[in-house]
């Protein structure tokens, strides 16, 4: 739906809305679980999961183009054109084909591809720093700052600030980057255009991180914390937009398995981590 020059406003804000969830809904949870019941938790999310569902089937639009040309050969032969094709005809009955293929694909990438290895690693170790911070961040304000379960949730707003303030300068300063680097390459613009802007990033990741440890040990003002928080989740941002952009760019039509490749590792190592962290 985007070309290359617009394509980093619309992949942050697909990079984006996976951060801002866990930090809305622990504020949201903690208040809830504090005034009104644990149980409206599940209540409230199954309620805006079926709105979503509801609203996908009536308004959301089919954008994928093997399906929208199939749809138009359809239409053209039941006006009676015969000689009409599409590159992405598959023969009749093999639908099961197409979708054990697509379903196998991810999979593949993974085991194959160095370059989804490669973000796949990187990603899974930042995502799994990132979910112990999500999981233990609780702990720090009730336990050691002492503070009650719906005021120590609105700390999770530091994790959203930085998220978004990440989000507005890095929409425009990826697009930036792109053109220049294209535009010195004699107009012919390259995946690795999207990476340069990790490694400021990657920086603020190891400040971030130590800020908020060391002042949390300390037990500093409870803005320190938050302050290196926001850092921290500011790089991280930018370090997924700027792999997921990548990826899109490198695998077109496959970016969609792409993704799903790199999402696989960095789902398990979010899931892992927190786990083991209370031994650290």
């Amino acid at each position: 739906m985007f070309d290359s020059h617009g394509r980093g406003k619309a992949m942050a804000v697909y990079s984006l809305v996976p951060l801002i969830g866990p930090v809305l809904g622990p504020i949201i949870g903690g208040f809830l679980t504090q005034h009104v019941s644990w149980r409206w938790v599940f209540y409230l999310t199954s309620i805006l999961d079926a709105f979503v569902q509801i609203w996908a089937v009536f308004f959301l639009e089919e954008s994928y183009t093997p399906v929208l040309l199939r749809r138009k050969k359809d239409r053209m032969v039941r006006a009676g054109v015969t000689n009409v094709y599409t590159e992405h005809d598959f023969p009749k009955g093999s639908i099961m084909q197409v979708v054990r293929l697509n379903m196998i694909r991810p999979f593949k990438l993974l085991a194959t591809q160095i370059v989804i290895q490669v973000v796949a690693v990187y990603q899974g170790y930042l995502y799994g720093n990132i979910y112990i911070l999500y999981s233990y961040f609780p702990t720090l304000w009730t336990g050691r700052y002492g503070q009650p379960v719906d005021i120590a949730s609105l700390n999770y707003l530091s994790i959203g600030l930085g998220t978004v303030f990440a989000a507005e300068v890095t929409t425009h300063i990826n697009d930036r980057i792109y053109r220049f680097l294209t535009n010195r390459n004699h107009n012919e613009g390259r995946p690795e255009f999207r990476i340069p802007i990790t490694i400021p990033a990657t920086l603020l990741l190891a400040i971030g991180i130590f800020w908020y440890g060391w002042s949390a040990e300390k037990q500093l003002h409870w803005t320190m914390p938050n302050i290196g928080v926001f850092i921290f989740t500011a790089g991280a941002y930018v370090c997924t937009l700027s792999n997921n952009t990548y990826i899109v760019d490198t695998y077109g039509q496959y970016s969609a398995s792409g993704l799903a490749a790199i999402s696989m590792l960095r789902c398990l190592a979010g899931f892992a981590f927190p786990m083991f962290a209370p031994y650290m």
